[in-house]
């Protein structure tokens, strides 16, 4: 008889989007990052090559605006416009880069990074929506405050207004972090479903998620110092921080066992 070895593997299964809004979680900010360092081995390469296609996109729309600027300028900037909300949907290849390297499963860079085309509509009018919720609830804080001003007659409301409007736009900003992952992980999912998911979740520790970005962003920074050799690791380790936390949060391990003859 053959000698059969059970292997035991980990396979991620997703939790349902009502399940997660309305359930509580918790997690260790040490744990992620120690988590998301040990998976940055092994998805670098892909990284690199998916920044290196989306540079080239990003030039050959620089050299196409200038062409179109020449012909006709009001033409360009309307295009230039589109433009910007276009690759910021291909821009979101990364997340299923780093869902599928987080899921053991590998990566295919041109197919994986042009596969946020298969919902470009939704993640479209999405990367439209959330900027719009976050400055419009700035202005009406900022207008609200400036009424209330009026009335009491303490025209010095209007300072403190301003701070106020920056902190709100920083809150929601943080708070829909997760949407486009929702978004690309969930095909099933709705726009207000995911932006009401994120902000739920990211609202119950939301300053864990402020220390993790604030986190990021040094690393970024110290990364690009030497001449930007070491965004090579800081990049996909940034990606695989949300990454790992946004898996602890939304999927489910289980342990398979594997038969290997």
């Amino acid at each position: 008889m053959p000698n059969i070895r059970h292997h035991n593997t980990h396979k991620l299964i997703q939790q349902p989007l009502e399940k997660i809004a309305t359930s509580t979680y918790d997690f260790s900010i040490q744990q992620i990052i120690r988590e998301a360092w040990s998976y940055v081995s092994g998805c670098k390469l892909a990284f690199f090559l998916s920044h290196l296609l989306n540079f080239c996109l990003l030039l050959a729309l620089f050299l196409l605006m200038a062409l179109l600027f020449l012909a006709n300028q009001s033409i360009a900037v309307l295009i230039y416009l589109i433009s910007i909300f276009i690759f910021n949907v291909i821009g979101l290849g990364f997340i299923p880069i780093t869902l599928k390297h987080l899921n053991g499963k590998p990566v295919k860079v041109i197919e994986d990074f042009f596969s946020t085309l298969n919902r470009f509509g939704i993640l479209f009018v999405t990367n439209i929506l959330l900027p719009l919720i976050i400055y419009v609830s700035a202005i009406v804080i900022f207008l609200i405050m400036g009424f209330i001003a009026g009335i009491i007659g303490q025209h010095n409301l209007i300072f403190i207004a301003l701070p106020i409007c920056i902190l709100s736009m920083l809150f929601l900003s943080i708070a829909f972090i997760l949407v486009n992952w929702i978004i690309l992980d969930y095909p099933e999912a709705k726009i207000w479903l995911a932006i009401h998911t994120s902000f739920i979740i990211v609202k119950q520790h939301w300053f864990k998620f402020f220390w993790l970005l604030c986190f990021i962003l040094l690393i970024n920074t110290l990364a690009s110092l030497p001449l930007g050799i070491g965004l090579i690791w800081s990049i996909p380790f940034s990606y695989l921080i949300i990454g790992c936390t946004y898996k602890h949060i939304f999927h489910i391990q289980i342990k398979t066992e594997d038969n290997i003859i």
